[in-house]
């Protein structure tokens, strides 16, 4: 079975890292490593990924204090906006003096949890400031804060004895584990200090957060414990222990069920330094700091002198494996420090499945090509998670997207498009309130039709559909003798519905859809009581004036057209949609109606629409049979104005000399 880890961001003593590996079944674990050295902190991103946070310090020098600093995916590395000043001001210390360390996000996104130095302690005052800000990084003199990422409500969710590390969450953010120190005052007897193993609720209410319901959960025999993370499965938590040893620098990797209490040793190696596990996304692997590498070493587990490495294993322990060298001539990495801390990003894009080098290239040239085309892109966003991982970034979830929503002042999501080839991208457009042009190459579009703005087999035709939008419009016209509601796109598929409550003049209008290749939803009430004349007008002046109003200023449409044949009739419609209108009529009728409508009806049709529509219009027929002949000129009306609205994608000019039409 194939396993397969993605990303990793490693802080060295030194450098921030990213690391990538790969694994297959029988193989190492870590067939590739790729090691760069990041510009500064390395960011902790939301659960939705629009939003990340450093905790660094605010100013150089020795008496910078560590702030928490927020910024938003997408903008430049400077934009950042620090939300750590205002908090509650202590007796002795103003909020902003007070170092805020171990910041993590709740897995809601909601809250961002940290560790807030204590106002006031007896090391305060004599302690060296250096020295301080090692022994508060530790999670020494800290309670446990939560705060929303604008910075503006801070809430101490526990006040704790001496001070704390983690807290670890399980996936739903509703349960939490850390660790707390005791209050035993004398840390070098205790070489790193006697802790508690709390496990709580996390709940909210009315907005505010809190940590209720708190246990003690710490395995027998155990000095020193910090938590790693939780397996998806919400039970089982990595720490960090000397269970059942004499010397805490020989800790190694457990993992404990923290309902059962049962308690796995994953390495075994007392004389060893193994700290800091984390499990990967799936569970499936897990990555620690450790001496191992340099065990033969007396000092590689002492403070002074210590060496580790980024090792990786399976969670049963088995399959260990070194994946750095920080400490080893000869490598990229080497004398840049030590693995200290490392956390996974979600699987996907970086496996062996989806390798990272087959798909920059392509993406990247994709990306180059719209810049050169004067295309460029304000963001690219990237998931690298599956669908099993449920993520909000994954599509159709819009996790990523959450600043453009947001901001409706500027971006303009109602007449935006998502262009895709998988029914995910529909789902997306949908969730997002915008509109979707689908590729056929992957899905199909079966049942997503009425969600779908463009179909097509070819970039070329998305090119032409986004240069030449569909040319739609609706007009509504009510009157005391009628109530009149057409909408059309000139751009469409020949498909609409039409109501008139008559019969034969629904056949006729039909007939435009159909063969002028338009889509058209036109339904009419008039006082037919009365007589069939005022429907029928007012039905060619409000379609009149929807194709004047979906034509726009005609730029780019072929303006003219056509004849037509129809058994013993011959029609010919002339169109001219240049802004003025006129109708030349050379029809006649030897009967009075024609099914439900006057023959006389069709040239005051015909005359409305030419005067609403601002076109000229020259119709003759001839025939002996009286249903063809008026029928023949509606069709050869529809093909007319088919390609009169025609639009020449080449040419974007407007077809005059006058330079409007």
């Amino acid at each position: 079975m194939k396993q397969s880890i993605s990303f990793f961001s490693l802080l060295a003593t030194m450098l921030f890292v990213v690391l990538s590996q790969q694994t297959r079944a029988g193989s190492n674990p870590c067939d590739s490593v790729h090691i760069s050295k990041l510009p500064g902190p390395a960011p902790q991103y939301s659960p939705d990924s629009s939003m990340y946070l450093v905790s660094k310090l605010d100013r150089p020098g020795k008496k910078g204090v560590f702030q928490i600093y927020i910024g938003h995916r997408g903008d430049k590395d400077s934009v950042l906006t620090c939300i750590s000043l205002n908090g509650p001001n202590g007796k002795k210390r103003s909020f902003k003096k007070l170092n805020k360390m171990q910041v993590v996000w709740h897995p809601s996104g909601k809250f961002i949890i940290c560790a807030v130095e204590w106002d006031d302690y007896p090391e305060l005052h004599y302690t060296p400031y250096k020295t301080r800000l090692g022994i508060l990084a530790c999670g020494i003199w800290m309670d446990i804060y939560a705060v929303t990422p604008d910075g503006k409500t801070w809430t101490k969710l526990v006040k704790t004895v001496r001070g704390f590390t983690g807290p670890a969450f399980t996936p739903d953010g509703n349960k939490c584990v850390w660790a707390e120190a005791k209050d035993t005052g004398d840390l070098r007897r205790d070489k790193f200090g006697c802790w508690w193993l709390k496990f709580a609720e996390f709940q909210v209410n009315n907005g505010i957060p809190s940590i209720v319901n708190i246990k003690d959960i710490t395995p027998k025999n155990t000095n020193w414990v910090e938590p790693g993370n939780f397996h998806p499965d919400g039970k089982r938590i990595l720490l960090t222990s000397d269970y059942g040893m004499s010397d805490a620098r020989g800790q190694d990797q457990f993992i404990l069920n923290v309902y059962t209490g049962e308690i796995v040793n994953l390495n075994n190696t007392p004389t060893v330094w193994d700290e800091h596990g984390l499990f990967s996304p799936d569970g499936s692997k897990i990555v620690w700091m450790s001496s191992y590498p340099y065990r033969s070493d007396p000092n590689s587990n002492r403070i002074i002198g210590i060496k580790t490495e980024f090792m990786i294993m399976n969670t049963d322990g088995t399959g260990q494996q070194q994946l750095t060298h920080f400490c080893e001539k000869g490598y990229p990495e080497s004398g840049a420090g030590i693995a200290a801390v490392g956390w996974f990003s979600p699987d996907g894009l970086g496996t062996e499945k989806y390798p990272e080098e087959t798909f920059w290239p392509v993406q990247n040239f994709i990306i180059d090509t719209f810049r050169r085309e004067g295309i460029p892109f304000e963001e690219v966003c990237v998931d690298r998670s599956y669908p099993e991982d449920n993520l909000p970034t994954r599509k159709p979830g819009t996790g990523m997207l959450t600043k453009y929503l947001n901001n409706s002042a500027i971006f303009d999501i109602a007449n935006s498009y998502v262009i895709g080839d998988r029914i995910t991208d529909v789902k997306l457009a949908q969730n997002i309130g915008c509109k979707a042009i689908f590729l056929r190459n992957y899905d199909k579009p079966d049942g997503y039709e009425d969600s779908i703005a463009h179909i097509c087999n070819e970039w070329e035709s998305i090119y032409n559909f986004l240069i030449c939008p569909p040319r739609v419009a609706r007009v509504k016209r009510k009157t005391n003798e009628t109530d009149i509601d057409v909408a059309i796109n000139l751009d469409g598929i020949g498909v609409g519905e039409v109501s008139t409550g008559l019969n034969f003049f629904d056949h006729m209008l039909e007939q435009l859809v159909k063969h002028g290749s338009i889509g058209m939803n036109l339904r009419a009430k008039g006082d037919l009581h009365i007589d069939e004349h005022h429907t029928i007008e007012d039905t060619g002046i409000a379609l009149g004036e929807a194709f004047a109003k979906a034509l726009g200023d005609k730029r780019g449409i072929e303006r003219y057209g056509f004849l037509l044949p129809m058994d013993d009739c011959l029609a010919q419609v002339a169109v001219d949609f240049g802004g003025r209108p006129w109708i030349e009529w050379d029809v006649t009728f030897k009967r009075e109606k024609i099914g439900d409508v006057p023959t006389e009806m069709f040239f005051h049709f015909f005359k409305s629409f030419s005067d609403a529509a601002k076109c000229n219009l020259n119709i003759k027929a001839e025939g002996e049979n009286e249903h063809h002949k008026i029928e023949s000129v509606f069709k050869a009306f529809a093909k007319a104005v088919k390609m009169a609205v025609k639009r020449n994608i080449g040419d974007r000019s407007i077809p005059t000399t006058k330079g409007m039409l």
